[in-house]
């Protein structure tokens, strides 16, 4: 896919699945900065081991994207560790889920400030870069942001808002030859979906026509691809990944 050498940013990069995507853009050859916000050991770790293997240089980072001025810092270490920016992953995502009649402001604010803000500030110290020499951007959406979970609606909210403003994105920086794609992955095995009930999950799986929950591996190779030069003609679009949930 003509990756190795070039440079990304993905925030959240330390468990889940901006873990396997850093892991798979390390195995493509490419420089890696990705953020985290608090286990500065096992961030290291991690990025340790990828050295052991991966020709491009990998860079854990701590940085809270939710707030603007961590934001800025982070694509501007980036820029001084690389020497240049390809592209960002806006991975960084949390859940406080709950009734919505119950749900306090401050768990409403946190998954908005996270999931939403916090793209919205890294994407425009990036962008404002960018134009100079084109660019991609993908954003980790999910399927709650198009066909909506109960008991999520500030996450719902968050991923929804995404989507809209990947097609936003798009139409205002294809000029610039930009490209903004964002994924919607449904169930996927990580640390998100490690709390549910087996029995409710066995109850999940039976909705998935592919009769499975998918790997956290699937959702990074379509970051990968949208990322390459194999994928230069698409823009604005929602990629989801959800085993046929939502068909």
């Amino acid at each position: 896919m003509n990756l190795a050498g070039k440079n990304y940013i993905v925030t959240g990069g330390s468990r889940g699945l901006g873990k396997s995507i850093v892991s798979v853009l390390a195995e493509h050859g490419c420089n890696v900065l990705f953020t985290y916000l608090n286990s500065k050991e096992e961030a290291k770790q991690f990025a340790d081991q990828l050295a052991l293997t991966a020709s491009g240089k990998i860079v854990p980072y701590r940085a809270d994207v939710s707030n603007p001025e961590g934001a800025v810092a982070t694509i501007e270490t980036a820029i001084a560790e690389f020497g240049g920016l390809n592209g960002i992953v806006n991975n960084a995502g949390i859940t406080k889920d709950g009734a919505f009649f119950k749900m306090s402001r401050s768990d409403w604010s946190s998954v908005i400030d996270t999931n939403l803000n916090g793209v919205f500030y890294l994407s425009q110290a990036y962008l404002q870069k960018a134009v100079r020499g084109g660019g991609k951007i993908v954003n980790m959406s999910s399927v709650s942001g198009v066909k909506g979970m109960k008991g999520q609606a500030n996450y719902c909210a968050s991923k929804g808002g995404l989507i809209a403003l990947t097609k936003s994105l798009a139409l205002e920086y294809a000029r610039f030859n930009i490209q903004i794609n964002a994924i919607a992955p449904g169930y996927i095995e990580t640390d998100m979906v490690d709390h549910i009930e087996s029995k409710t999950r066995d109850l999940l799986t039976k909705d998935i026509p592919l009769r499975r929950l998918g790997a956290p591996r699937e959702v990074a190779n379509m970051t990968a691809f949208l990322l390459s030069d194999l994928c230069e003609y698409l823009t604005g679009q929602t990629i989801i990944i959800d085993g046929g949930l939502t068909v």
